[in-house]
């Protein structure tokens, strides 16, 4: 009965496969960490410049319907 032995190095299959998949993951990472938005009281805040991107809106005309919407407040 013999010991099959195997031994792996970075020109591997398998340490490719994982090096490659460790990669994909890191940049799922990265990707999920520029669009991390903390939550306060369980509501999730935009910026203004998100807010009027979403809108199609210039920010400036976002500010102007933020204050008239207080002034008729």
């Amino acid at each position: 009965m013999g010991i099959e032995q195997l031994v792996l190095n970075k020109d591997s299959n398998e340490v490719r496969r994982f090096i490659e998949t460790m990669r994909n993951i890191s940049k799922m990472l990265d990707a999920n960490f520029l669009i991390y938005r903390p939550l306060l009281d369980r509501n999730s805040y935009i910026t203004k410049q998100e807010l009027s991107k979403v809108l199609k809106i210039k920010k400036r005309t976002l500010i102007e319907y933020t204050f008239l919407y207080k002034v008729k407040e």
